[in-house]
């Protein structure tokens, strides 16, 4: 007489089958079907946060496309390109020729390839640094800042710097800016000119600030080598 013994299942079977039984309730409440992480990569079916990721990325792609096209035939002065800023908004940046001028003195940094509108702050105290100023003209939201320079001024009352912010593209909000300080200068009596400024007060609550104007400075040409041609025989 013949007896068949009871399979006796393991604590590890125990515990897979549990696993697998919980995925399916997780992906099942998830809207995915009653399955496991496993059959459904096999069924090729992606998660709702992953497939929203997916989604969000093709769509701010397509934004760029439309908008670089729309762009192409435009003059490049009319152009502008977009920027995703923090609250998930699209914003245009306008690129703004670079205007000459002399509402400072002349210093050896030059401006960095790619500006298109440079700012000048005739007087820092030593303390400033780069990363402080650039902070503060960010939050600013007048356009893309590429570059800050400072340079260090040894006579007048004390030591102090002088300080140049590059750039590279302007806001909407910084459209209005670059006009009102690429006005022409107002002649005052000895021939004195008066620039025009704004004030950019660094530290909030207080009366503290940076006299801001346009800088002088533009791209420097590249000077090209010079060619002669020499008769045959000579």
């Amino acid at each position: 007489m013949s007896s068949t013994l009871p399979v006796l299942e393991s604590e590890l079977s125990k515990q897979q089958a549990a696993e697998r039984a919980e995925e399916r309730r997780a992906n099942h409440k998830a809207g995915l079907g009653f399955m496991t992480d496993e059959e459904l990569k096999s069924a090729k079916v992606m998660h709702p946060l992953t497939a929203a990721i997916h989604a969000s990325v093709e769509e701010q792609f397509r934004i760029i496309a439309e908008h670089d096209l729309s762009q192409a035939l435009k003059p490049r002065e009319e152009r502008t390109k977009l920027i995703l800023v923090n609250d998930g908004r699209w914003d245009e940046l306008m690129e703004v020729p670079v205007s000459s001028g002399d509402s400072e003195e002349k210093s050896s940094g030059p401006v960095p390839g790619g500006t298109v509108f440079s700012m000048f702050i005739p007087w820092l105290e030593d303390w400033v640094t780069e990363g402080s100023v650039k902070s503060e003209f960010v939050k600013l939201g007048w356009g893309w800042v590429s570059s800050v320079q400072l340079v260090k001024v040894e006579h007048g009352k004390r030591p102090h710097q002088k300080c140049y912010i590059h750039f590279e593209t302007i806001s909407a909000e910084g459209r209005d800016i670059v006009d009102h300080l690429s006005s022409e200068p107002m002649e005052m009596e000895g021939g004195r000119k008066v620039y025009a400024e704004v004030k950019v007060y660094y530290r909030p609550g207080t009366d503290y600030y940076w006299k801001v104007r346009k800088s002088s400075w533009k791209p420097r040409e590249e000077s090209k080598p010079k060619v002669e041609l020499v008769p045959l025989g000579k």
